[in-house]
């Protein structure tokens, strides 16, 4: 699951046609709650659900692995079970 690449001081992936994006069965259940920001005018409220979803990825991937993953990409990460015996590590 995503980030991007660069190398050599350039992105590799200058284009979202080969990228893989996070399709809309795979994304948690995000609630947003709208407020004003000041005053009696909303604010941008154009991308607010965007940024809880990679902690929300982190969270499934630590429930369902065992694993903390603090950075992204996710795919450079070991994503592989746990065994049984270091869970304790995990703090869960």
């Amino acid at each position: 699951m995503g980030g991007l690449e660069l190398r050599e001081g350039r992105f590799v992936n200058t284009n979202f046609d080969s990228y893989p994006l996070l399709r809309m069965p795979q994304m948690p259940e995000v609630k947003v709650h709208f407020a004003l920001s000041g005053g009696t005018k909303w604010g941008g409220i154009g991308e607010p659900a965007g940024p809880p979803v990679p902690p929300a990825v982190a969270n499934a991937i630590w429930f369902a692995t065992g694993k903390r993953v603090r950075s992204t990409p996710f795919k450079n990460h070991d994503l592989s079970w746990v065994n049984s015996g270091d869970i304790a590590d995990t703090g869960r």
